[in-house]
Order: C-alpha cells, then structure tokens, then sequence
C-alpha cells in the first residue's frame, strides 16, 4: 500500500531543497534520493558554458530514478548515450536520527574524462555502516566537458565546473537529507581522483569540501595523457569543428549530440583531457604539488597493487604483445627516451616472450599508478596529514566486462576493484572479503568523521612523512592480510623518480 504525501513527509522522504522539495525511496534502513538537478540542463545555446542553477520547481518533485548519464560512446554504457539534460545527483542518506548532521562524503566517477555514470556507485554499505550521507554526481565528459577553442569561455573546463557546482549545492542542500555541510568529504577514483586533486587547486573550489581522498588518480602521473595546456586542448577542438564543417561555435551548438560523437570519433581528437592555464584550473596541478600551491587538508592517497593490469590487457592485443626484440620499441612508443628506455629494459628485463606481458603489466603499474602516488603524498605531507593506502586484494572478484581483451592475463587487484569493497557492486565477495570491506568502511568513515583513518580494533595506519619512503597501509582479506608495507620499494619508484616519471 503506497504512503500518502503526508505519511512520506514525516517518515523523512520528502526533503526541501533551496529549488522544491524532492521524494525519495527507502530500502534497508537507508534513504535513496536520485535524480536530484543541481543545474540546469546544459543543452541548446548553453551547451560549452558554465552550469547554471536549476530552476525552482513547486509541488514534490519525484526522486526515485537517477538522471542519464551525460553523452559518451559504449564504453562503460550499453549503448551510446546522446541525452545532454544530464547533470543530477543522488543522495543516499541514513534513515531517522538526524538530530547530528553527519559528514559527507561526495564521490566522483572515472573513465578518463570520457565516460562514466554517478548512479553506478550505490553507498548503501557505506552509509548504513559507517553512519555517513553520500552522494554521487554527474559531469559532463568527453567533448561535452572537456571541448577547447580558442575564445570558448572555460575551454576544456567544462567537466570541473559541474563537479564544483554539485559540491556548492552540497554545501548549500545537504543538511536537509541529514548531513553536515561543514564536514565534506570530496573522493574520486582514477579520472575522479585527478578530479579531486584539481579541485584541491583550482580557484573555484575553495571552501567547497574539508577532506580529500584519491584513488588511483594522482595527479602527478606526467604520462597519462589526461592533462594538457590549453593551447594544446583547443588544437583538438579544432579537430572537431572541422569535422563537424563548422566555424563557430554557434555552428557546434546546433548540431546534435550523436553528430558531435560523430565527429570526435571521426576526427581522432583527444577530448578527455582537462585544460590548465585557466582561469579554472591556472596551473598544471604537478607542479602545483611540488609547489605546494594545493589547499591544506587530510588527505587519503593510494593505489592498487596491480592497478596496471586493466589498461595492459587492452594494450597487449593492439601492441600484438611483448617480446625480447619489441620490448624496447614497445617502450619508446609510450614517449620513453632512450636513455630510459635502457634503465627500464635493465629493471624490467623481457627474456622470454612469456615474461613479455608480466613486465609491461608491471611498467604499467608502477610508472603509471603506484610510484606516482608515493610522490604525491611525499609532497603533500609537509603541509598537511596524509596516509596512502594499497589496495591488495589479488583475488577481487571481477567486474562483468573487464579483461576481456586478454583474458589469460590476471588482472588481480586491479584499476577499481578497491572500490567494490566500498560502494554496492553486482558482484559477490567471499566472508574473509567481506570483512576486508567493513574494515575499509570503517576505515574511510574515519577519515571522515575525523580527518585520521584510524579506529580502535583495526590496523595501524601510519601517516605519510615529507620526502620519506613511508609505510602505507595494504589492504588485503585474511589474518595479516592488513599491514604496513614499503610501496616505494616493491614498485621501483628510486627509479622512476630518477627519471622523472611520475
């Protein structure tokens, strides 16, 4: 029997924003609110420009669906999504008690700035455990969020201001639902965390959120591709109004969504990279690091132990693998020099064709993920607490669709499977995982609440020390399984900071 307006009023799933009031749904204990604009729709005249508010809507408006995705190709959608009315929200929220305003936590979704959906991420593990409000966002990616033109207001900035016009709605919205804004924590994973890393940087963001945690996406990896100056960025836009035989941007804005997908795929352009030397994001956020020009506060930094697998496998094929003789070509087409490319080939050796595929797995990991993120918190921790983590779980279960260009390789803990243990995924752990995953709740509800990780019952997590090797936390099922460990050292990083990669 359905609850009258009245009846869902007072059992707290009617809720008032600042733009109407919203009706959600509960399930186990826990308040669902998706679907929820935080902007108006970026579409017409006002695709390619800074989101605007919402408009304000009366009567109770129905959030118990999620928004579209905003436009990408079949990567991780189904099908090719062209719906630009795309930037909601979804709050999953503790039921009753919300006399104490709870943190925040609002995360944001990877798929190099080219793909990915907020409402693929449910917090109900996380919010009924760990006591937290959670929300997930949308932004637009590709060349919807990361278009540059010469002239264009905010080229290749779009993406950024939408995840900072989310976190402004937080920060204005969310003590309805039951949080408190004054505690926001901002977590991504892989595009999501260099997000999270800009936004610890770009102008824009400043009081948005307290608290920060990247996963796989520090923003000191100098070779992932997915940060560029400016100038570089609208020479790709380029590319694309070319293709689609226009000269202005009025010209783009007509066109329609799938002509615009048309183009970026017919043109090759590399639109999935965040412009710097904006007024959004005005200088590369490596050098920010170095520099110390990134806002101070406690941060979580880390890793997967095998975080390379999941790009080795879709390389290998396209590479036609790795032998002793291709080894060093191989190396030299991801931009190595050749006085690197001997160092590599001295550490990373390629005897056997067998050994081929282990090692540029093993490259992938270290040069791309996990030494990047040891510079990263070595910067960091002179200016505020950090603790880094490596998520190492080498038998995570497999998400539907992954590895299936190389399916002999393991992907072990591989790029995101840390992220099952935190947010509801379609996929079974087994009980000595499933403990893993409430100690990491509990540790990343912690961080939270707190600022410090650490809880009585759990492992030691050892802060980060400036310009040190130092221990981070190995997160891994089993007696032991959880444990400090010199990431630094298993993963080379003495070499790669020689080379200055990261």
């Amino acid at each position: 029997m359905a609850c009258s307006p009245a009846e869902d009023e007072s059992a707290g799933l009617v809720v008032g924003t600042q733009y109407g009031k919203v009706r959600g749904s509960e399930s186990g204990g826990v308040g669902h609110f998706q679907g929820i604009p935080f902007a108006d729709p970026p579409v017409g005249n006002r695709r390619w420009e800074a989101p605007m508010p919402p408009g304000s809507w009366s009567g109770v408006r129905d959030a118990t669906e999620p928004g579209s995705a905003c436009p990408q190709e079949p990567t991780e959608q189904p099908r090719r999504v062209v719906e630009e009315d795309c930037l909601y929200l979804n709050v999953t929220a503790p039921r009753g008690g919300r006399s104490r305003k709870k943190p925040v936590i609002v995360f944001l979704y990877g798929g190099g700035f080219t793909a990915g959906e907020a409402s693929k991420y449910k917090a109900d593990r996380l919010v009924r455990q760990g006591d937290v409000v959670a929300v997930t966002a949308n932004y637009r990616v590709g060349a919807f969020g990361f278009l540059g033109l010469a002239g264009l207001r905010h080229s290749g900035s779009f993406g950024i201001l939408d995840q900072q016009a989310a976190l402004s709605w937080v920060r204005r919205n969310i003590a309805a639902f039951g949080g408190d804004p004054g505690n926001v924590t901002l977590a991504g994973q892989s595009a999501g965390g260099i997000s999270t890393c800009i936004n610890m940087v770009s102008p824009g963001a400043e009081k948005l959120f307290d608290k920060a945690v990247i996963h796989s996406g520090p923003c000191t990896n100098t070779g992932n591709g997915l940060l560029a100056p400016v100038g570089e960025v609208e020479k790709e836009g380029e590319k694309v109004e070319r293709k689609l035989g226009c000269s202005s941007v009025a010209c783009m804005r007509s066109k329609s969504a799938a002509d615009v997908l048309d183009a970026v795929a017919k043109s090759h352009a590399a639109v999935g990279r965040v412009a710097y030397g904006t007024s959004v994001l005005p200088i590369d956020p490596y050098k920010a690091v170095r520099a110390g020009r990134i806002r101070r506060m406690p941060v979580l930094v880390g890793s997967t132990r095998d975080d390379g697998t999941l790009a080795a496998s879709g390389l290998l094929p396209l590479i036609g693998g790795v032998t002793p003789q291709s080894w060093p070509d191989v190396l030299k087409g991801l931009l190595f020099s050749p006085s690197d490319i001997r160092q590599v080939t001295r550490r990373y050796p390629v005897r056997t064709k067998e050994e081929g595929a282990g090692r540029f797995t093993a490259v992938q990991t270290d040069w791309g993920f996990s030494c990047p993120a040891a510079f990263m918190r070595e910067n960091l921790a002179a200016r505020m607490p950090v603790y880094g983590f490596e998520f190492a779980d080498r038998k995570a279960p497999v998400l539907p669709g992954l590895g299936e260009g190389m399916p002999s390789l393991s992907l072990g803990a591989y790029h995101s499977s840390d992220l099952i243990y935190l947010f509801d995924m379609p996929v079974r752990l087994r009980p000595e995982q499933d403990v893993l995953s409430q100690e990491m709740i509990g540790y990343w509800t912690g961080f939270m609440y707190h600022g410090n990780p650490n809880r009585p019952g759990l492992p030691v997590w050892p802060s980060a020390t400036q310009g040190k090797r130092s221990p981070v936390l190995s997160l891994a099922p089993g007696r032991g399984g959880s444990r400090a460990v010199d990431v630094s050292s298993d993963h080379n990083c003495g070499l790669w900071n020689r080379l200055g990669r990261p």
